[in-house]
């Protein structure tokens, strides 16, 4: 009887530990296929990853070869531009080039606002020096337009330093001047036999007056008629000739403030 006993605890023993040794067995078991199933998402996922950041590096690189290209044949454009301007503007170093001032919008404009006579032609006869906005415009011959027309024809071959007579230059002052460009000294020689407007004769007195200050209240002339008509005269350039005789013996005292 108590071997008996004794066999049923033996064999009780021996389950339980049987038990307990497949409890653990599939605790372990449990644990390393959790363990490689973290493993295995962990993985996955640093793949995942991986690719995402390939494929954002592939579309910058795309993007930035794009953007370059881009850029290239921008910068490759406007330089080219600029190279044909300079090529156009400096095809002899140091010398500008000579071109015919076709305008007519402003060449009207400066007929009808010094009154030139039709006698005097101004067209085909204006060249300047500058491609934009030109600041400077010169008056030449038939003679010297024929060359420059042939020149233009084989290529300007002809460097061409100097030419001409500068008959116009650019307003500096905003004025409100109805014409863009004022006579120059230069060509008025040439130019005043064929003027209708923009004429004013000063006394001696008030030419004097002129040549000695640089700014003058119309109402301190001496001749009245010459400071309404000054007034009366549209903001621009005019010429002032010295009226011959009639002599002022006064002066007029201009001590005060000037306008």
């Amino acid at each position: 009887s108590e071997n008996q006993v004794i066999k049923v605890r033996k064999t009780e023993n021996l389950l339980s530990k049987n038990r307990t040794v497949k409890l653990q067995e599939q605790c372990q078991h449990r644990i390393v296929s959790e363990v490689l199933d973290d493993n295995k998402l962990l993985d996955e996922q640093t793949k995942l990853s991986v690719a995402n950041q390939t494929s954002k590096d592939d579309n910058l690189t795309e993007v930035k070869m794009a953007s370059d290209v881009e850029y290239s044949q921008t910068e490759s454009g406007d330089r080219s531009r600029r190279m044909d301007k300079l090529d156009y503007q400096h095809k002899w170093k140091g010398i500008d080039p000579v071109l015919f001032f076709k305008d007519e919008a402003v060449i009207k404009n400066i007929v009808s606002f010094f009154g030139i006579e039709e006698s005097f032609s101004l067209e085909g006869h204006l060249v300047t020096r500058s491609t934009d906005n030109a600041r400077r415009i010169y008056y030449v011959s038939k003679a010297v337009q024929d060359i420059l027309e042939l020149n233009i024809q084989v290529g300007e071959q002809i460097k061409i330093a100097s030419l001409g007579v500068k008959m116009f230059e650019r307003h500096r002052s905003k004025d409100g001047c109805s014409c863009a460009y004022r006579l120059s000294y230069e060509g008025l020689s040439l130019l005043f036999p064929y003027m209708r407007k923009r004429i004013l004769h000063a006394s001696p007195v008030d030419f004097q007056h002129l040549l000695q200050y640089r700014t003058i209240n119309f109402a301190r002339f001496a001749d009245a008629r010459f400071g309404e008509e000054a007034a009366s005269m549209m903001p621009g350039c005019c010429v002032v000739v010295l009226r011959e005789g009639n002599i002022m013996p006064y002066a007029v005292d201009l001590k005060e403030p000037m306008t």
